[in-house]
């Protein structure tokens, strides 16, 4: 799978640890199902959580949690991820145990019994999540990243540096970084052509616009049981509800669970 993959993305012209990016890209018109979307009237419009199906991910019983320096740290020393100046960001989400933490148990938790899993992120930053995914996962995984490398500066260098570390460590995780935005067309043609996602992170453009269109790219990669993790959902909630209720009104979603985590994590399946 990993060879298949890679061909792919070296066809299109993007490499494990660099790719281009374009400015033209964010100007490149929505897909009309997004348009759809912002249409809707949700006022009055509720979707509850559903609690068995929470019950069934079986994401309880958070004890004996590693800490964020553990998780963000390799042989004694902090992976290049790490930003000293994250620490003093507001709520202090890089070294509360219920942020990379309770992701950590989270993402331990769905990995349990699984041979490999293919992981998709949309908004890397300088990597966190996809360490977190490296430290929590033994079974083979594959990580790719989307992020238009403009929200921190080196963002994906230090995101390369760590994974290429942590690649050194282990022989059953490979990774592929895409420096460009997810409404690239020619990023979207190689994510519909890599094959079905097990995961996909949803932590990109913060925007209702934005936020509705990785949904809908995520409703179209992800496996059948696969997981939407949708960060933020609390935080910065006058989006990201909205963004989640207006799929779920048009059937991207059918399921919609909900994980405590420092700034809310919504979890949706098809």
């Amino acid at each position: 799978m990993k060879e298949v993959i890679e061909k792919i993305f070296n066809h299109i012209g993007f490499f494990r640890n660099y790719t281009r990016q374009d400015e033209m890209y964010p100007n490149v018109p929505f897909d009309s199902n997004i348009k759809k979307a912002l249409a809707l009237d949700i006022d009055n419009v509720n979707y509850p959580i559903n609690i068995q199906f929470l019950e069934h991910l079986k994401f309880d019983g958070f004890t004996d949690l590693p800490n964020s320096k553990d998780i963000f740290s390799l042989n004694g020393e902090m992976l290049p991820c790490w930003l000293d100046s994250d620490i003093d960001l507001e709520d202090d989400w890089l070294t509360a145990n219920t942020c990379y933490p309770l992701y950590f148990h989270i993402l331990k938790t769905i990995a349990i019994d699984k041979r490999n899993l293919k992981i998709l992120e949309i908004g890397v930053r300088t990597g966190y999540f996809g360490v977190v995914c490296v430290k929590a996962i033994e079974c083979g995984l594959l990580y790719v990243g989307i992020d238009p490398n403009i929200y921190i500066a080196k963002g994906l260098d230090f995101a390369s540096q760590s994974f290429h570390a942590l690649k050194n460590e282990r022989y059953n995780f490979d990774y592929f970084l895409i420096n460009g935005y997810s409404n690239d067309p020619y990023v979207q043609s190689s994510l519909k052509y890599s094959g079905e996602f097990d995961i996909i992170h949803i932590d990109g453009d913060h925007s209702l616009k934005g936020k509705l269109n990785d949904l809908y790219i995520a409703s179209k990669i992800i496996k059948k049981d696969g997981l939407i993790l949708v960060d933020d959902y609390d935080y910065i909630a006058c989006v990201v509800q909205s963004a989640i209720k207006r799929a779920l009104e048009l059937k991207w979603f059918t399921k919609l669970g909900y994980i405590p985590t420092k700034r809310g994590l919504g979890i949706l399946q098809l």
